[in-house]
C-alpha cells in the first residue's frame, strides 16, 4: 500500500500503454516488501525536457526510457555509465538526490536471453540501428562476437558500427540489401527494429531463414511475431522478446533498489499478463475438462484439452497408447503437445493429471499463465471415476489405494506449481467457477 514514504519509479515513452514493466516491477516490489510504486507516463516528443525536469523535481527514484527517447534523453542527464556512454542509448535512469545517471540494461537483457537458450552468438546479425540495436550490438561485441548491423537507412548502421569500432570492437554496418549475404554468415539473427511490433510484417523473407541459425526478436507484441512464427516453422532456435524484457528488468530493479529481485515473481507476473491463459492441473476426476470448457465459454477464451488433443493426433485413445506403446511414449507425446502451445494466448488449458511429473513440463506450465489446482481427495477421485474404463490406472482392482498413492506423490508438486488451489471436492461446478473468477480478479 502506498503512503507518504513510497518511492516512485516510472517509465517514459511516446506510447507506453502496452508496457508490461509496471506489472513486472510491481510484482517484485510486493514480493520483496519494498515501498515502491511503478507508473507509466506517455510523453510527447516536444515535452521530453519538461517531463524529465518534472520527474526530477518530484523526487522520483528512477525511471525506464523507451522509444523514441533512448538517445534523445542523453543531453538531459548529468552522467552516463560506461555501457550507456559506449552505445549512446539509455533505457534506465537512477536519481541520486536529483542527480540523474543513465544506464542501459537492454544489452544485458539480450545477452542473458541468448545464454539462457545456450545458442551460438559468435557471429551476430542485428537488424535495426536505434537505441535497442546499439545496446545489443555493444553487449554482444563485448562478449567477443563478430557483429554486423543492417538497417533500412544504411548510413545509420554504418555510423553506429564506426562508433563501436572506435572502441576496438568487431562491428560492421550496412543496408538491408546485404541481408542475404550476411544471413549465411550469422549464427544468430536479432531483430532489434520495431518491424513486427503489433503487425504481421517481417524484415527477413522466410526463404532466407536457416534452421542452424538462432533467431531473437526483441518485439513481444504479439508474443509470436511473424518472424518468430516462420523461424519456428523451419526449426530455428527461437528467443522471444519477453525474455530480454525480463532480464533487463532484473538489472534495472537492482540499480534502483540495491537489492536482487525475486525473478520468479517477475516472470510469473509477466506471463500471466502477456498470455492471459488459465492452466488447470489436478488429479483425474477433479473436473479439469468440465471446468475448462465452462471457463472458456464464459470468458470467451480458446480451450485446449491436452489429453483430447493427444488422442486426436495419435489416432488412438490414451488407454491404447499406454497398452500398445507404454507410458514413456505417452509422456513424450504429452510433453510435445504442451510445448506446441507454449506461445498460445487467451486460452484455457485442461491438463492430464500426470503432466506435472516432468520438470521441463512444470517449467513450461509455470510460464503459460495462471495455474489453478483443482484439489480433490483420493476418495473423491475414486468415487468420481467409478466405471471409467478409459484411464489405464483405474483398471486394477486396488484402484482406490493406487489413487491414494498417486495423490500422495503428486500433491506437493501441485501445491508448489499452482498460483492458487480450489477445494473442488465438495463444490458444484458453479461454485468452483465463481471462486476461480473471484481469485483471478485478485491476481
Amino acid at each position: 500500500m502506498t503512503n507518504a514514504k513510497t518511492q516512485l519509479i516510472g517509465i517514459i515513452g511516446e506510447d507506453v500503454t502496452h508496457s508490461l514493466s509496471p506489472i513486472i516491477h510491481s510484482a517484485a516490489f510486493r514480493t520483496k516488501k519494498l515501498n515502491y510504486a511503478y507508473l507509466a507516463f506517455n510523453v510527447k516528443k516536444d515535452n521530453l525536457k519538461d517531463t524529465v525536469n518534472g520527474l526530477k523535481c518530484l523526487g522520483i527514484r528512477g525511471f525506464n526510457v523507451t522509444a523514441p527517447f533512448k538517445q534523445e534523453i542523453i543531453p538531459l542527464l548529468d552522467e552516463l555509465d560506461e555501457t550507456a556512454s559506449a552505445c549512446g542509448a539509455v533505457n534506465t535512469v537512477v536519481s541520486d538526490n536529483g542527480r540523474l545517471k543513465g544506464f542501459n540494461t537492454d544489452g544485458f537483457g539480450a545477452i542473458s536471453a541468448a545464454k539462457e537458450e545456450q545458442v551460438d552468438f559468435s557471429h551476430c546479425l542485428i537488424l535495426g540501428a536505434g537505441g535497442a540495436a546499439s545496446a545489443i550490438a555493444y553487449a554482444f561485441a563485448k562478449e567477443g562476437a563478430e557483429v554486423c548491423i543492417l538497417n533500412k537507412t544504411r548510413e545509420k548502421a554504418v555510423a553506429l558500427a564506426n562508433k563501436l569500432q572506435e572502441l576496438g570492437l568487431k562491428v560492421t554496418g550496412g543496408g538491408l540489401e546485404s541481408l542475404g549475404k550476411e544471413m549465411k554468415k550469422a549464427t544468430i539473427v536479432i531483430n532489434a527494429s520495431s518491424v513486427g511490433f503489433n503487425s504481421n510484417e517481417s524484415l527477413v523473407p522466410k526463404e532466407l531463414l536457416n534452421k542452424k541459425t538462432a533467431l531473437m526478436d526483441v518485439n513481444y507484441h504479439p508474443l509470436e511475431t511473424r518472424l518468430v512464427h516462420e523461424a519456428r516453422e523451419i526449426g530455428c532456435a527461437v528467443i522471444t522478446g519477453e525474455r530480454m524484457l525480463l532480464h533487463q528488468a532484473t538489472r534495472a530493479f537492482e540499480l534502483w533498489t540495491g537489492e536482487k529481485p525475486d525473478e520468479m515473481a517477475m516472470e510469473k507476473a509477466l506471463y500471466q499478463n502477456l498470455k492471459q491463459n488459465i492452466v488447470l492441473i489436478g488429479i483425474m476426476g477433479s473436473g479439469k475438462s468440465t471446468v475448462g470448457k465452462k471457463l472458456a465459454e464464459e470468458k470467451k477464451l480458446k480451450l485446449v484439452d491436452l489429453d483430447a488433443e493427444i488422442e486426436e493426433n495419435a489416432g488412438m485413445s490414451i488407454k491404447e497408447i499406454f497398452s500398445q506403446k507404454g507410458e514413456a511414449a505417452f509422456r513424450e507425446l504429452e510433453a510435445k503437445c504442451l510445448e506446441r502451445h507454449f506461445l498460445d494466448t487467451q486460452t484455457v488449458f485442461a491438463t492430464g493429471g500426470g503432466i506435472i511429473l516432468d520438470e521441463e513440463n512444470r517449467r513450461i506450465i509455470s510460464q503459460m499463465g495462471t495455474v489453478i489446482w483443482l484439489n480433490i481427495s483420493a476418495n473423491q477421485a475414486h468415487e468420481r471415476t467409478v466405471g471409467d474404463i478409459t484411464r489405464p490406472i483405474l483398471e486394477k482392482p486396488n484402484r482406490k489405494e493406487i489413487l491414494e498413492k498417486v495423490l500422495e506423490n503428486r500433491k506437493p508438486i501441485y501445491q508448489a506449481l499452482c498460483d492458487f488451489e480450489i477445494n473442488a471436492g465438495e463444490k458444484s461446478i458453479e461454485e468452483v467457477m465463481a471462486e476461480i473468477q473471484a481469485r483471478i480478479v485478485q491476481i
